[in-house]
């Protein structure tokens, strides 16, 4: 949501911290860009997952730098089931 300012992205899902607790209020997109998860745990989810060059946010936190960032396609597993692996992943 924080990249969102033009409001061209879907609102953002997440499993992190509180963020699970708010829920999604929709399915899960067939197309996701991932941030910190590796690519062995989404190539288990997607048929197609494809690494970008990760990202240092100058502001982050530096345990948090470099971002890993992936985009997915064609996922292996339906909305609910993708949901409650993100629910329990730790990155």
């Amino acid at each position: 949501d924080f990249w969102n300012t033009d409001g061209r992205l879907p609102k953002a899902i997440s499993g992190n911290m509180s963020y699970w607790l708010w829920g999604r209020e929709r399915e899960l997109e067939d197309t996701v860009i991932a941030l910190w998860f590796d690519q062995k745990t989404l190539s288990a989810w997607y048929q197609e997952v494809s690494e970008l060059e990760p990202h240092v946010w100058a502001r982050g936190a530096p345990q948090l730098a470099p971002i890993s960032i992936h985009v997915c396609r064609h996922p292996r597993l339906g909305s609910q089931e993708l949901w409650q692996r993100l629910k329990r992943f730790a990155p």
